[in-house]
């Protein structure tokens, strides 16, 4: 019944797609590639082509926002806090926990355990879960991803 359907709706697409567009008085249909018989001769400018300079003004510019040296600085700071460390794997070394981490900046893996400083970060913890990363004042905690294969 589906196939009834599906197949005679293709037979009304099919038929549609080859029906002519439009049908001018004089008979014929107007295509996609042939402009509409009265469209030039009726224009008053018929011989003058489009003047493409007087699409290339701008018509409209909003004037920028002002940044103050404030917000410059607060998005310099925030630049720098920014840490762009990828947890790949934690490392169960002999009982002791040690962290597999990619530093993209330096393009590196570093191996890293409870007390260690990554540039202004130390490692504060480490579990099965995740690392935190503190900087003295917010902490970071990275997580493992869990692989959906």
């Amino acid at each position: 019944m589906t196939w009834l359907i599906g197949a005679s709706a293709m037979v009304m697409c099919a038929w549609w797609a080859v029906l002519p567009l439009e049908q001018h008085p004089g008979g014929t249909a107007v295509t996609m590639n042939q402009p509409s018989p009265g469209l030039i001769e009726n224009s008053p400018n018929a011989s003058d082509t489009i003047d493409l300079v007087a699409f290339a003004a701008r018509l409209w510019n909003p004037p920028l926002p002002q940044e103050t040296d404030q917000q410059r600085q607060s998005k310099s700071a925030q630049r720098q806090e920014l840490i762009r460390l990828q947890l790949i794997g934690i490392i169960n070394d002999g009982g002791a926990l040690k962290a597999a981490l990619y530093d993209p900046d330096t393009d590196r893996l570093l191996i890293v355990r409870s007390g260690d400083r990554i540039r202004r970060h130390t490692v504060t913890a480490i579990s099965a879960e995740g690392v935190e990363l503190s900087d003295g004042r917010s902490t970071t905690r990275l997580t493992l991803i869990e692989d959906r294969s």
